[in-house]
């Protein structure tokens, strides 16, 4: 059950109620704020350590191992005591060489070569020629060749002079030919006569036999731009040349031609005029 509240604390009651507290102080908490309210509910929301229902999955049989793997030197060892040693290997077996010895043989030297070959070729004198084979005759030539001099004087002397030419007869029957004294045209000669051949200004033959007669050249005056604008403003009506807008209706409406009128014209009813049909009136409202 609550406590009520003490005697002593009811005329204090009375004054607060009837006169208002009293006193007060400045607040000295520390509300949380709103990270902080979001990081207790999301951790209110999220499960403890010994929350989380993890399902265990047991694997029938097995162990952990207990061998021991040999270790870099138990292999170093074991690969060594497989390999023979030095004196293990069987280098004889059923393959074993009969006699032989050191060789006591002396090979020749350079110069021994040199002696060998020299007594193997003959001398000047120990030549036996073959005589089957030998050249009948001939002999050291004692010709003397001409020289360039030579073979020039005997050039010179086989070519005839300038008066030792034997013209043939069949030459001297021909006549004519001389030296040609003609005078060809120089360049200015050339286009003066080029300039010779071509017409004037004046002496070309304009006239065509099939030429069309008559005819002349326009004398008319165009209009500018102002005049062209006058002349489409006096075909445009003025301001107090519009008709008005009944008399326009009425003269379409009866078929009469519509006539513009000046200002200061009086409206005169045409002499045929149809009656306005109902369609057309304005009835109203």
């Amino acid at each position: 059950a609550s406590k009520s509240p003490e005697p002593l604390h009811l005329p204090t009651m009375r004054i607060y109620t009837q006169y208002g507290a009293r006193g007060g102080r400045f607040s000295t908490s520390k509300p949380m704020s709103d990270v902080d309210l979001k990081k207790m509910l999301r951790a209110k929301e999220l499960p403890g350590p010994g929350q989380y229902g993890v399902k265990e999955f047991q694997m029938p049989g097995g162990k952990i191992s207990q061998c021991k793997p040999k270790s870099d030197t138990d292999w170093i060892i074991l690969r060594a005591s497989q390999m023979p040693a030095p004196g293990d290997y069987d280098v004889l077996g059923n393959y074993t060489l009969g006699g032989g010895r050191f060789s006591t043989a002396k090979p020749k030297s350079q110069l021994d070569w040199t002696i060998l070959r020299a007594a193997r070729t003959p001398g000047p004198g120990c030549y036996d020629p073959d005589t089957s084979h030998t050249v009948v005759g001939g002999k050291f030539s004692d010709a003397n060749p001409k020289s360039d001099v030579d073979w020039t004087i005997q050039r010179a002397a086989r070519t005839p002079g300038p008066g030792q030419y034997d013209i043939d007869a069949m030459y001297r029957g021909k006549g004519g030919g001389r030296f040609s004294t003609a005078q060809p045209k120089s360049d200015v000669e050339w286009k003066m006569y080029r300039a010779k051949q071509q017409p004037g200004p004046g002496w070309y033959n304009t006239e065509m036999p099939n030429r069309i007669s008559g005819g002349r050249m326009s004398t008319s005056l165009c209009m500018s731009d102002v005049d062209a604008a006058i002349s489409r403003s006096k075909n445009v009506p003025g301001p107090g040349e519009y008709e008005h807008d009944i008399l326009s209706i009425q003269c379409r409406v009866a078929g009469v031609p519509h006539q513009a009128s000046s200002p200061t014209a009086v409206y005169q009813k045409p002499k045929v005029m149809l009656e306005i049909p109902p369609e057309a009136r304005r009835t109203p409202k």
